[in-house]
């Protein structure tokens, strides 16, 4: 496919199941728009790269010897993506209908916008809370040490996670989780690919805070929902 609106890259690995769910869903909700699907299997062990091969033909499949993390997994597909818009998209998850629309016409109509993110969902249907704030040092040891348990910081981890926020109304943030982020090309090509210094986790908190720098928005908008 050429000069595709929007290139879905998903990384899989050992979840066979939730992926084929999550790119049934795919098809599904493909709309009007030109899709180019990729899948960059990180050497699972539980088949899914053939059932890509035999369930989903379409999808344009690279199958890794070893796992090579997560940005630079993301990184593979992004060299051979031809979208305009390029959706960096978990195994885990569903693509509700609309939503890869909503993602293109935002990107699309506003050119001051470097990324945007979908509403999460989880199975139950309520929302996740999917953007944060820059994390402090305080937000940080919250979060992964045992002050947590002593409660210790917990102002900072609420600011961090914005607690107060409005996750049913659409705003500029400046981090979104990166279960689900869409991305112009352009932008893309302006301030670089995933950092693959980070082998999984902060990656899409790096990538956030490069897109701003360069003078562009991360815009949380609701209307398009992924569970």
């Amino acid at each position: 496919m050429s000069g595709a609106d929007l290139s879905v890259i998903i990384v899989s690995m050992n979840c066979r199941g939730e992926l084929a769910e999550c790119l049934a869903s795919v098809e599904r909700a493909r709309g009007g728009l030109a899709v180019e699907t990729f899948v960059v299997d990180n050497a699972s062990r539980d088949a899914s790269a053939a059932m890509v091969a035999g369930q989903f033909p379409q999808v344009r499949l690279v199958a890794n010897k070893s796992n090579r993390g997560f940005a630079a997994a993301n990184n593979q597909a992004v060299a051979m993506a031809t979208g305009r818009n390029i959706l960096f998209l978990n195994p885990d998850t569903v693509v509700r209908p609309g939503a890869l629309e909503t993602l293109v016409r935002t990107l699309d109509g506003d050119k001051t916008i470097g990324v945007c993110a979908p509403q999460l969902l989880n199975a139950d249907g309520s929302i996740q809370e999917s953007s944060r704030r820059e994390p402090t040092p305080a937000a940080l040891l919250h979060q992964y040490t045992p002050l947590r348990l002593l409660r210790i910081f917990k102002s900072a981890s609420r600011r961090y996670k914005r607690g107060a926020f409005d996750f049913r109304t659409a705003a500029d943030v400046e981090i979104v989780l990166g279960a689900a982020f869409c991305v112009s090309a352009r932008v893309l090509a302006q301030v670089g690919v995933l950092d693959e210094r980070f082998f999984v986790y902060f990656e899409e908190m790096d990538f956030c805070r490069r897109v701003r720098e360069a003078g562009y928005r991360v815009r949380f908008e609701p209307s398009g929902r992924i569970t």
